[in-house]
């Protein structure tokens, strides 16, 4: 009897080996090629400088801002707000916002006609210097903050708020 227990428990740890073995991927799944993607795109984008390599003469780098501004328009309620939340969530990898981010970006229910009723702008990465290791040594740069600014919804689309639109898009391009 006992024999016949000692091989139905050598035949089950054969069964349970045999099933993690199967449950070990032999190449990377798409969730892993996805994750390092996203990791990637992270990276990057923390690293990110408006101009990455200053070393041309020709031009008075000090006069570009070090900042990448990105401002939203659409109408109320198009998700300008939630696409800032989201953005932010995928580039600290979280799922929380800071409070003064929070109090910031306000996301109203359907009832509601308006979310955003100001121009907000939500520093989504602060500029930060940085150090990189070269061949050559180390080299110190600092790297370009992202702001995003989330703008009142437009509802009618009328001259006024037409003329927001231009006044933005003026205000952008001289910045």
């Amino acid at each position: 009897m006992e024999h016949k227990g000692a091989l139905s428990n050598a035949r089950k740890g054969e069964v349970e080996e045999k099933k993690e073995t199967i449950r070990k991927p032999l190449s990377l799944t798409m969730s892993d090629i996805m994750k390092k993607q996203a990791e990637d795109i992270r990276s990057r984008l923390i690293d990110y400088r408006v101009v990455s390599n200053r070393l041309s003469d020709r031009y008075n780098y000090n006069e570009l801002p070090n900042l990448c501004n990105i401002i939203l328009f659409g109408p109320s309620g198009s998700g300008k707000s939630s696409l800032i939340r989201t953005f932010y969530y995928a580039l600290h990898n979280t799922r929380v916002l800071p409070k003064e981010i929070e109090q910031t970006i306000v996301v109203k229910g359907e009832k509601h006609n308006e979310g955003t009723t100001l121009f907000t702008g939500v520093t989504l990465k602060p500029e930060l210097k940085r150090v990189h290791d070269t061949a050559v040594g180390k080299v110190e740069y600092t790297n370009s903050s992202i702001i995003m600014h989330d703008t009142r919804g437009q509802i009618w689309m009328d001259c006024k708020e037409m003329a927001q639109l231009e006044l933005l898009i003026h205000v952008s391009c001289i910045w």
